[in-house]
């Protein structure tokens, strides 16, 4: 069970970047963080508690298991970093936080 859900992890990680590349959209960015953080969390639990019957032992072959957590984190902090900046140039070009611009992306405008 383990393996069918981190290769979903990977494809739903491409596919959010490339819909970021592609929208540049913060709605985008902040699913990102949501994939990113899960998947640290189904990493963390898979290496104390266990999931699904499955436990993952030690830190990996050559140091796999820690490179993923560092990897992973590093993407949720950059993909939030993003959301953050996006939403302060939001507020900053309206003088508040106008949602439906945040909603509908920052190139697009009603």
């Amino acid at each position: 069970m383990i393996g069918p859900l981190f290769l979903l992890d990977g494809v739903l990680s491409s596919l959010t970047a490339v819909a970021l590349v592609a929208l540049r959209h913060p709605l985008v960015a902040a699913l990102g963080v949501v994939i990113e953080l899960g998947a640290i969390g189904g990493l963390a639990l898979a290496t104390t508690t266990g999931l699904f019957g499955f436990r993952q032992l030690g830190i990996g072959v050559g140091g796999d298991i820690l490179a993923a957590f560092v990897t992973e984190g590093f993407a949720a902090a950059t993909l939030a970093t993003a959301v953050v900046l996006d939403w302060r140039r939001a507020i900053g070009a309206a003088g508040r936080a106008p949602l439906l611009r945040v909603l509908t992306g920052p190139g697009r405008r009603r």
